[in-house]
């Protein structure tokens, strides 16, 4: 039998993937995946699996799960063991478009986080007495002027 016509149960993806039958449930009712049935059982295709693996690796890469939802419907679903058609490639630029754009939103508020540490580094040690002492958090608004020395 070729791998795409792999039927997989729930308990199957549960093993696999280490996820709760609740959750492979909550995604179907998402629309994310969409199992057959054996009367009360799931039953699971290879598309399924690999709409699975692409949905958690997009929640582990901290997509939202309606940006999820989005980028699995705009293209078609990625088949697994499968070659790769227009649509496929399609989706993982999207995924790697969002990820990308993800990283630079982090990298910034890693950037703003660095700053005031660097603030918060200098009150604690008593060098920085020009930050205002009223108002909430003035220290993690404070960040010391390129070339200017924090001594008062």
């Amino acid at each position: 039998m070729p791998n795409s016509d792999r039927i997989f149960t729930l308990q199957a993806l549960v093993r696999e993937f280490d996820v709760t039958s609740r959750t492979l449930r909550y995604y179907e009712e998402q629309g994310l995946l969409s199992p057959g049935r054996a009367g009360q059982r799931r039953l699971y295709s290879a598309r399924d699996r690999a709409r699975l693996r692409l949905v958690l690796v997009c929640r582990r890469a901290g997509m939202a799960l309606s940006d999820v939802v989005r980028l699995l419907s705009v293209g078609a679903p990625l088949e697994a063991d499968a070659g790769p058609d227009v649509d496929d490639i399609a989706t993982l630029r999207r995924l790697l478009a969002a990820l990308t754009q993800r990283r630079s939103d982090l990298d910034e508020l890693i950037s703003e986080l660095e700053h005031m540490h660097e603030g918060l580094s200098l009150a604690w040690s008593g060098r920085a007495a020009t930050i205002r002492r009223e108002g909430a958090c003035s220290i993690l608004l404070f960040r010391p002027r390129a070339g200017a020395d924090p001594e008062p």
